[in-house]
């Protein structure tokens, strides 16, 4: 076996074994189907627009299912679809209710539009080859002016496939973007003859032909210019396809072109281009497209079936209920007297009760511990301000004694729902501290999962201290809930935190109302405390001030944000601060809180709405692995890396300083980790407002341990908004084949464009709310689990032949992943691409290494830190013109584990191609011929 194929099973083993997804989308292996795919509408849409939005939403996804059906050689297709729509579209007819359902659960969801993609339908990918999307989103305008897409995008249905398999199996554009450093729109295809050399400029698309059709400058719409610095069609210059009829792939490549019904693969007639410079050959290592698919779980056991089938899907309107039912199911066995966890757990019961839940919110309490102490506290009532009183007496009267009878506990849970007429759906709190122990018999947490699921209730699990079971995980997971851990001597933020984490899971409201965090920090013995609060423009309305105190000393409080210094006296000492004020001029804002002696818990939140009509800037964080447990034993240890969502509304915030913080109980010293948009692994897209770190500092030789993640953002003179491009430009795409400010194709390797409007932001701060990373035994692993992370940039341009020099950069990988600084690089060039492919050792035929000979610049070739940038300057008369080059880079970090990166080609040409006059585009509007131009270059 050859160095390629070892490397690229490997790579399929990968895929195999660290596959996952939380999406519901059911699929049936005995007919191939999709079921209960979920749309969500948001609620920032009008209900004016209801008929035509949820019409041609069914249109869109029926159409895809047909092309999914085809282009899978009759294997899969969409049976069956749930549309949530908002609880303001009132109009709407034969309608069911959700059971749970929340917007952002939804696999497809119709929003306004996204600033950098317009109405361009597109699919939210954070992970790597093979790893399914976030989800697909499509405007709402995509489906009001729905002839119109069809006219910019082409058929539907293909485009609809287009993102499905980005989304569902991890596979991405097989097409160039104008200008892109990394996927050109344009490339020098190599051939060789007679040990010569052969370089046609040729548009980057995977096809199984060549592809007919015109040039167009997207500016002025006459010729293209060329770009002195690379040799190739500078960044206003765009292919659009029209043929030949013989294109039938790929639907990743042009799937505005009518009948591109297929994807590539390995077959003659639909032959994938491995050696072309797209986004799918880089992120999946040269493989086909269907390849990859047929490497998904859905795919086990692929044969080609007959297409005969109906494909239509089978549609569901619901909507959104008014409010979840939750019920808390609260472990009081004998260990929740250790480290006080009963006392704080009360003490969270209250504070949420008087501070969090909203009136109308049914809500009821379940006590377990052993089996026959397991009981419903309090029925599920809806919640009022008389009822918020009695159950936080009845909680505080409770008692710690006996076993951990969870699956007990959760069984009352569930009748506690079914008792309030709720046989499917709800929200179940899930809080333990301990292992399953249950003395006189009582199923674990397994052995009543399948009644939860049957159910459908969603599990938010708590895991009080560090031996709480870690089957809690699983049923977080299991039930699209989410996990959380409350390290024990930890202050009252953690678990408050927590509980409020089940508010989530309440139909959404419209982003113009959504409360962000503004500051969220945990105080541990201190006598003084001093603060300050940013105000900002996307803040100030509903300004709500908690401070919850776990101490034994009275506090003064002080603070200025009516614009005078306020001050009060808490004496309750255990117990919550509360202010609230319904405006805040912007501004920077102190709080105070001096104490009598030494206060032991201080957890300070500041929240916020954006004034009326202003979008808020929000952040989201969440792990790659989510509920899941990260695995590192194998050959091939499990990775985990930290994202981060900034935007304000809909537009991404650029040039923030984000950090995750990750915390445990065994060092008290938070990790902290600097999350990069830079387009770096794991970053997928440059300056898009997603930012990303792998996690590698995670604690050796201990069992299975808990972490908590929470996210601080904090906007700068050098944070932006992203709001696109303007509205009178000409946006530079490949998948519209019509050009439009509206219909842009967003992004190559940036969404960053020299016309984008950026807005500064000004200075802020949000915080996200904790979450929960669990990683398995780390017992025996060793601290060389991984090599120096992919480096994805390399990128070769700037000729300059009056000054003999072109430059090489790449941003430097770390020593473990993206992070430390690795030992060496190596940089290596050869005039045929496939050298490239096998083993990197320098003698090789046809393999060149640089070395300073090459160097054009004071500048070496000494390592420098994960993330910092590598600028080269090389001499270009060391290397012959009108040739192609290929170059490639090695990192080698200190322990021998070796890396490499993307590799990158530069045509050393110092002529300006001459165009050639070979295309007509007729105009279907009006009689006008417009001539266009092609260019080939040989040599």
């Amino acid at each position: 076996m050859d160095c390629q194929a070892f490397i690229l099973l490997l790579f399929y083993l990968s895929l195999q074994y660290t596959y996952s997804s939380s999406h519901t989308v059911d699929y049936s292996p005995s007919d191939h189907s999709y079921s209960n795919l979920l749309v969500s509408i948001s609620p920032d849409l009008p209900s004016a627009d209801s008929d035509t939005i949820l019409e041609n939403v069914q249109d869109w996804i029926t159409q895809g299912s047909q092309v999914l059906n085809k282009a899978t050689n009759g294997w899969a297709f969409i049976k069956s679809v749930k549309i949530l729509i908002p609880s303001t579209w009132e109009d709407v007819a034969n309608v069911q209710e959700s059971i749970h359902e929340i917007h952002e659960d939804a696999e497809l969801r119709v929003e306004l539009d996204n600033s950098i993609y317009r109405n361009s339908p597109f699919t939210f990918q954070t992970g790597g080859c093979g790893e399914p999307g976030e989800y697909i989103q499509a405007s709402g305008e995509f489906f009001t002016s729905y002839n119109s897409s069809e006219a910019a995008f082409g058929p539907l249905g293909q485009v609809f496939v287009h993102e499905w398999a980005k989304f569902r199996y991890g596979v991405f554009e097989e097409y160039g973007y104008p200008g892109d450093p990394l996927y050109p729109m344009f490339y020098y295809k190599q051939t060789w003859s007679n040990n010569s050399q052969s370089n046609k400029l040729t548009p980057n698309f995977c096809t199984n032909v060549e592809p007919e059709g015109y040039w167009e400058d997207t500016v002025t719409g006459g010729f293209c210019n060329f770009d002195d610095l690379t040799g190739l069609p500078d960044g206003n210059c765009m292919f659009v396809a029209t043929g030949p009829a013989s294109l039938t792939s790929s639907i990743l490549a042009i799937p505005y072109l009518s009948g591109n019904l297929n994807f590539c693969d390995e077959s003659e007639d639909l032959l994938h281009q491995h050696d072309i410079p797209t986004k799918h050959n880089a992120k999946c290592a040269g493989q086909s497209v269907f390849s990859v698919i047929q490497q998904h779980q859905d795919f086990t056991g692929y044969t080609p079936q007959s297409n005969e089938r109906d494909t239509t899907p089978q549609f569901t309107i619901i909507r959104s209920s008014a409010v979840q039912p939750i019920v808390m199911v609260l472990d009081f066995s004998g260990s929740m007297e250790e480290f006080n966890r009963a006392g704080r757990l009360k003490q969270a019961v209250k504070r949420f009760l008087q501070n969090d839940i909203e009136n109308g919110v049914p809500l009821g309490i379940v006590r377990f511990s052993s089996k026959e102490e397991t009981y419903i506290v309090e029925e599920i009532v809806p919640v009022t301000d008389q009822s918020r009183n009695d159950t936080i007496t009845k909680v505080e009267t409770l008692e710690v004694h006996g076993g951990t009878c969870s699956g007990v506990g959760l069984l009352k849970g569930l009748e506690a729902l079914t008792n309030y007429n709720v046989t499917t759906g709800g929200v179940i709190i899930f809080l333990s501290d301990g292992e399953f122990s249950c003395p006189g018999g009582g199923p674990n947490i397994a052995g009543v999962m399948d009644e939860v699921l049957n159910q459908n209730v969603r599990v938010v699990t708590i895991a009080l201290g560090p031996s709480a079971d870690f089957d809690i995980e699983d049923l977080a997971f299991r039930t699209d809930g989410h996990s959380f851990f409350v390290p024990d001597n930890s202050g009252p933020g953690y678990i408050n935190n927590a509980l409020t984490g089940a508010l989530d899971y309440q139909p959404g409201a419209s982003k113009l109302d959504i409360e962000v965090i503004l500051l969220q920090n945990t105080y541990v013995n201190k006598t003084l405390i001093s603060e300050h609060v940013i105000i900002d423009q996307y803040s100030g309305r509903d300004v709500m001030i908690n401070i919850d105190f776990d101490s034994t000393v009275d506090v003064t409080i002080e603070m200025d944000l009516r614009g005078q210094v306020d001050t009060s006296r808490f004496t309750d000492q255990i117990g919550v601060f509360s202010l609230t004020l319904s405006s805040v001029v912007s501004g920077d804002y102190s709080i105070n809180i001096t104490g009598d002696g030494v206060i032991s818990f201080v957890t300070l939140v500041v929240k916020s709405k954006a004034p009326v009509g202003t979008l808020p800037i929000t952040t989201k964080c969440w792990t790659s692995i989510g509920e899941e447990d990260l695995d590192l034993s194998g050959a091939e240890p499990g990775k985990v890396f930290v994202v981060a969502k900034v935007m304000q509304g809909y537009s991404p915030v650029i040039g923030a300083d984000v950090r995750a913080v990750i915390e445990h109980e065994i060092n008290s010293l938070p990790i902290e980790l600097v999350l990069k948009d830079t387009g770096m692994e794991p970053d997928g897209i440059k300056d898009d407002g997603i930012y990303s770190r792998y996690f590698t500092q995670f604690l050796t030789n201990v069992e299975d341990m808990r972490y908590t993640l929470s996210c601080k953002v904090v906007g700068n003179a050098n944070t932006m908004v992203h709001e696109g491009s303007p509205n009178n430009s000409k946006q530079i795409k490949s998948l519209p084949s019509t050009p439009t400010a509206r219909t842009p194709s967003c992004c190559g390797s940036t969404a960053l464009r020299e016309e984008s409007i950026l807005v500064p932001t000004g200075l802020f701060s949000r915080t996200s709310s904790r979450l929960m990373i669990s990683i398995k035994s780390t017992i025996g692993v060793g601290d060389n689990l991984y090599p120096p992370t992919t480096i994805g940039d390399l990128n070769l341009g700037n000729m300059d032949f009056s000054e003999d020099s072109f430059n090489i950069t790449f941003t430097s990988p770390g020593e473990t992943l993206d992070i430390g600084k690795i030992s060496e690089y190596q940089i290596f060039f050869s005039t045929n691409r496939s050298v490239l492919t096998g083993p990197l050792e320098p003698g090789l035929p046809n393999l060149y290494q640089i070395n300073s000979e090459y160097l054009a610049c004071d500048c070496n070739f000494d390592p420098v830190p994960a993330e910092v940038l590598v600028q080269l300057t090389l001499k270009l008369t060391m290397f012959k013109e009108e040739k192609q080059f290929y170059f490639i880079v090695q990192t080698i970090n200190h322990r021998g584990r070796k890396s490499q990166s993307n590799v990158a080609g530069i045509y050393m040409t110092r002529r300006t191609p001459k165009p050639i006059i070979s295309t007509t585009r007729t105009s279907t509007t009006t009689t006008t011929t417009t001539i266009t131009t092609t260019t080939t270059i040989t040599s």
